[in-house]
């Protein structure tokens, strides 16, 4: 009966791989032919299909309408977003606000939003606010005992809990935070560099000073970035890396339609250009583009017209995404803060190519995955080359799951970083 079963999943296995190169081929001959519009449809409908074959369970929120309610909270989240979850940032916070419920903490979170309404989102009490300039009278009628508050709208939330009286906790999310023009600064002693020497109409560097200044802990979601504020504002920070999505078991095991490049990536500080150049260059790969944010009308004539083979399939699921990876590129054009789709690639064994920017190499640390001259799209067209020639994508597994084990060491951090943070609050 053993016998049979392993011959089953054997003869499984064995027409699945044939079904998937019989239909991979006609698609890579098809995809040339269509419009960008049906060829993003047809890419899309098969990441899904892939995934959703392989029991792919698409986690939602299920938000119950709540009113704006004026119960004292324990903890206060701001952000411009919150929910819809929109970004790495939001992401992230909202899954520190989890934590805090499941310990039995009262959690609210105020965010941007069309109107005066109240969502209950697993027991956090999300709040829709026209504004920032709201933020004080949210913090006066909820009266929480600290406030988390990153992104955005920072500044103004930590203004109003250091009016209130109010301890707060910045969580530093991005470089962006940090200085209104960094010019070409990239490492942290650059970045750190161009902070300390920013002019004083500099409202950006002055309102995060302030900010920095006022918390009671500051959170970095990297080393580089722990790094920067130390060196730029002269403040420790502790450091909470970004928890993302676990695979489930299907998607260890890759479907043989698995042949395509994924570039989680349609802005220029993304690397959409060095994909572009890279989509040009290699013809005969399927390059799918995804995001939160949609192409710009000048990169989707571009690619209309001269890169049939790039294709912008908009915002997917995370298993959709990687469904039918066999690479994943980050090719980031600034300080990237730390990067969480290395993080997804390689807990998925996925190879991924990155550039060796910001916090990126925290993870990735073989310069075999790395692209050191990222803003170069030479260098990466010649990486891309040794990567994806012979058995060299077989023979990154171990870098990878070196990368992956990194990323488990750095989880164990955060379990006892939340333990700590916990019994703080």
């Amino acid at each position: 009966m053993i016998g049979r079963a392993i011959g089953r999943r054997a003869r499984n296995a064995l027409i699945g791989t044939a079904v998937g190169i019989l239909a991979l081929l006609p698609l890579r001959w098809l995809t040339p032919r269509i419009r960008l519009g049906a060829r993003v449809w047809l890419w899309r409908t098969l990441a899904l299909f892939v995934a959703r074959g392989r029991g792919m369970v698409r986690r939602k929120d299920h938000p119950r309408a709540a009113s704006a309610t004026t119960l004292a909270c324990d903890v206060l989240l701001v952000s411009d977003a919150l929910y819809p979850e929109r970004g790495g940032g939001t992401r992230s916070l909202m899954r520190l606000a989890r934590h805090l419920v499941a310990a039995g903490h009262r959690v609210a979170g105020a965010c941007e939003g069309q109107g005066a309404r109240g969502f209950d989102i697993d027991g956090i009490a999300i709040h829709w606010i026209p504004s920032a300039s709201e933020i004080a009278g949210c913090v006066r009628s909820l009266a929480p005992r600290r406030l988390l508050v990153q992104q955005a709208w920072a500044p103004a939330a930590g203004r109003a809990a250091r009016e209130a009286g109010i301890p707060y906790w910045y969580f530093a999310r991005s470089t962006e935070e940090f200085l209104q023009d960094p010019g070409r600064a990239c490492t942290a002693a650059e970045l750190a560099r161009a902070i300390r020497s920013a002019p004083p109409h500099d409202e950006i560097a002055r309102a995060t000073a302030e900010t920095i200044a006022g918390a009671e802990r500051v959170v970095a979601n990297s080393r580089f970035m722990a790094d920067v504020i130390q060196a730029g504002f002269g403040r420790a920070a502790d450091v909470l890396y970004p928890e993302v999505d676990e695979p489930m078991d299907w998607e260890m095991r890759r479907s043989p339609l698995s042949r395509c490049i994924v570039a989680v990536a349609t802005t220029n500080k993304k690397g959409i250009g060095i994909i572009l150049e890279l989509a040009k260059a290699f013809p005969d790969e399927v390059f799918l583009v995804c995001g939160f944010k949609e192409l710009t009308p000048h990169f989707q004539k571009r690619v209309k017209k001269t890169v049939p083979n790039l294709v912008p399939v908009g915002l997917l699921p995370t298993p959709a995404t990687y469904a039918l990876a066999k690479l994943v590129l980050v090719p980031s054009q600034w300080p990237e803060p730390f990067g969480r789709v290395n993080a997804e690639a390689v807990l998925r064994d996925l190879p991924v190519l990155a550039s060796r920017a910001g916090g990126i190499p925290e993870i990735l640390a073989d310069d075999a995955l790395l692209v050191r001259d990222f803003s170069d799209p030479a260098a990466w067209i010649a990486k891309f080359r040794d990567l994806c020639h012979g058995g060299a994508l077989r023979e990154s597994r171990p870098s990878v799951r070196r990368a992956a084990a990194a990323y488990g060491a750095m989880m164990q951090g955060n379990a006892r970083w939340v333990t700590d943070m916990v019994g703080t609050l």
